[in-house]
């Protein structure tokens, strides 16, 4: 069966949500790409941009095709959000792959919108769950709450 790594930094961080979407995802290791930020952008949905200095935590998975195929469904693929190689840092920075993310289109990039409650809550329990760094999803939403307040 082809598998292919794929990058979470939102809410398919979240281990009950992708077991719902793609049960035969498995989970890889937890690692961060270098050179971008997390935001919440149009619908509150989480994105990540280019920003020098910063760094996003994020979940690889392995995927089958067949669990590609649903997350460009859910995803909004290709017209929300567009695919994307990024090199990600693994094993305390000893080493790097390339994993497939959803980054938001362009068009819908253009001013931060507040995520709700739930949608926040369930990338938090994904942290917490994967044993990530909830300061970084912290410190996202409190910038995007500046932007739009």
């Amino acid at each position: 069966m082809k598998t292919k790594i794929y990058g979470a930094y939102g809410s398919n961080i979240n281990l009950e949500q992708m077991a719902y979407r793609c049960p035969h995802a498995e989970v890889y290791k937890v690692g961060y790409i270098n050179g971008y930020r997390l935001t919440f952008r149009s619908g509150g949905f989480a994105n990540i941009e280019k920003s020098e200095g910063d760094r996003v935590p994020v979940l690889l998975w392995v995927i089958t095709e067949q669990c590609k195929k649903t997350l460009d469904h859910y995803e909004g693929y290709p017209s929300f959000y567009i695919k994307q190689n990024i090199s990600v840092e693994i094993d305390n920075g000893e080493d790097t792959i390339e994993a497939m993310f959803y980054v938001m289109d362009d068009k819908y990039c253009q001013k931060m919108q507040t995520p709700t409650e739930y949608y926040y809550g369930g990338i938090e329990r994904g942290y917490k769950s994967n044993g990530m760094p909830v300061e970084e999803l912290k410190t996202a939403f409190e910038r995007c709450m500046a932007e739009v307040n």
